[in-house]
C-alpha cells in the first residue's frame, strides 16, 4: 500500500534524536511546521485525531 506524500527514510540513529528532540516516543508520530518552519507546538504534541482542518488550514496561511 502506497501512502501519498513526502516521506523521508532515516536511519535509527536520527531516528531516536529527533523523537528525543520533539518528545516523541513512537509510530506513527507528526510534528507540524508553519510557513517559516518553526514547530507549531499546538499541533505537534496533540493526537493526530485532535488535529482539525481547520487547525491546518491556520498553519499553512501565510501571515
Amino acid at each position: 500500500m502506497k501512502q501519498p506524500g513526502t516521506h523521508i527514510y532515516i536511519d535509527g540513529k536520527l531516528t531516536a534524536e529527533l523523537m528525543g528532540m520533539f518528545g516523541k516516543g513512537g509510530f506513527p508520530s507528526y510534528v507540524y511546521l508553519d510557513q517559516q518552519g518553526k514547530v507549531a507546538p499546538k499541533l505537534s504534541n496533540s493526537s493526530i485525531s485532535s488535529v482539525t482542518l481547520e487547525d491546518l488550514k491556520t498553519l499553512v496561511t501565510v501571515q
